[in-house]
């Protein structure tokens, strides 16, 4: 069961179960987008349950539903578009009235493919959009989504194989300079921290890009000035 919250008017709204549940005989790996249709007007929530095969890999495609704010109800879309699959904790980015996602495939060599999946929500379907060359095939939980103004960013953490300590020493940023345009992919900067990075948050609203040095220390990352402006520590 899901609950939504608006503490500034002090609201809340509680959906019915969905039709696709993890239980005792089925595992469910869900990922979940919660935003307003600007074309209709009307909040939707899209859930895609990927069901968990017997080596716990992902079986495409997977089981999506979309509930209705208006319609009180949960429905099932086509799923027949999605071809790929998603990473777990990867963030979600709304933009042009559709959600985004990183997404991958692997073929029988395990040579991964990346690719950004884009849910419309107007008409509930499914598309792909090229990532920028140099991420194509990387490890998929390198890579995380972000907005930079209006445009659709992409950020590649190459991983450090640590067990303890940072998890990333850099990170490239990368800028979709025409929306579902991929060859309008262009480097916006490149963030080289000594001493590592725990993880590349994304974008401030006056430019700076948010980095977590360790768990609650954040660093401000300024572009423009290719270097740290401010940190603070929140716990």
């Amino acid at each position: 069961m899901y609950s939504f919250k608006n503490p500034p008017i002090r609201k809340s709204i509680t959906l019915p179960n969905p039709r696709f549940c993890s239980g005792p005989n089925v595992q469910y790996t869900v990922f979940r987008g919660f935003v307003l249709d600007h074309k209709t007007r009307d909040f939707k929530v899209v859930r895609i349950a990927y069901l968990r095969g017997a080596n716990c890999d992902d079986i495409v495609p997977p089981e999506v539903e979309v509930y209705k704010l208006s319609t009180v109800l949960w429905k099932i879309v086509n799923s027949k578009g999605f071809n790929y699959k998603m990473v777990i904790d990867n963030p979600s980015v709304y933009l042009n009235g559709a959600i985004h996602w990183v997404s991958y495939s692997e073929n029988e060599g395990e040579e991964i493919t990346n690719s950004l999946l884009v849910f419309n929500l107007s008409d509930e379907t499914v598309s792909y959009t090229g990532l920028p060359l140099v991420q194509s095939h990387v490890c998929s939980v390198e890579l995380s989504l972000t907005l930079c103004g209006e445009h659709i960013s992409v950020i590649f953490k190459p991983r450090l194989h640590r067990e303890i300590g940072p998890l990333h020493d850099s990170c490239d940023v990368w800028l979709m300079n025409q929306y579902g345009k991929p060859e309008s992919w262009m480097t916006k900067f490149f963030v080289d921290l000594n001493g590592g990075i725990e993880n590349a948050i994304g974008f401030t609203r006056n430019g700076e890009f948010l980095v977590e040095q360790y768990p609650g220390d954040l660093s401000s990352y300024d572009p423009r000035e290719r270097g740290i402006v401010r940190s603070w520590y929140l716990w």
